[in-house]
């Protein structure tokens, strides 16, 4: 029965897909009581992939195994885009490429992150600082971003479209409430826990979304 069943499954078709990257334009950002205007939020990337959803075997149903979230929940590699881009996360997505994708059940996107630059200012208490941070991001691997989408093997394909979300950064960083520790005038690395707070809030899948549309973006 069950080889049966495989056998008259259809075979996965490879598939040329457009796929996008950016944010939004966004001049300026209101957050606990701080406000932001950003000149520059850009982002250096590399080697997309596209994953099929978690095989899960009749043990891990019945209760005996659990699967973490994340990248260690995803199943095959579907599709790639491989090489390095600059994002501009403070403009509409521009087009990265074509990527190759088999015809199935998309689930996840996972991509390399190496380098960002967050510059501009707060305004928070009648009081200014200006910021220009600089992350090298050591080829961490952002993973796990949700994807829910199946591609045909035939008929129209879709764009995909990859977005880093500068509000969600900027709140996850906990940089509006950062103190200029050093007395220098600008918030710096040095400041607060931005060392720390910046680099979580720019790798975390909270900050990213993917979606799936049938017309360019």
């Amino acid at each position: 029965m069950w080889m049966l069943l495989w056998a008259c499954a259809p075979s996965p078709v490879l598939r040329d897909v457009p796929l996008f990257a950016g944010g939004a334009p966004t001049p300026e950002i209101e957050l606990g009581g701080a406000r932001f205007e950003l000149s520059a939020l850009t982002f250096e990337v590399a080697d997309l992939r596209l994953y099929a959803p978690a095989q899960v075997s009749w043990f891990q149903n019945l209760g005996t195994a659990r699967a973490h979230p994340g990248h260690d929940n995803a199943g095959d590699v579907l599709g790639e885009l491989l090489g390095n881009w600059e994002l501009d996360l403070l403009a509409d997505p521009a087009l990265l490429g074509e990527a190759q994708v088999y015809s199935g059940e998309l689930a996840q996107l996972t991509f390399t992150a190496r380098t960002a630059r967050l510059v501009g200012h707060r305004t928070l208490g009648g009081q200014v600082l200006g910021f220009d941070l600089s992350l090298d991001l050591e080829e961490e691997e952002i993973s796990g971003v949700p994807l829910s989408f199946e591609l045909s093997p035939e008929g129209a394909v879709p764009t995909l479209t990859l977005l880093g979300h500068a509000l969600a950064m900027l709140e996850l960083s906990l940089i509006e409430v950062a103190m200029d520790t050093d007395g220098d005038g600008s918030l710096t690395l040095t400041d607060s826990s931005l060392a720390n707070s910046l680099p979580y809030a720019l790798l975390s899948t909270l900050s990213w979304s993917a979606s799936a549309q049938s017309e360019e973006p």
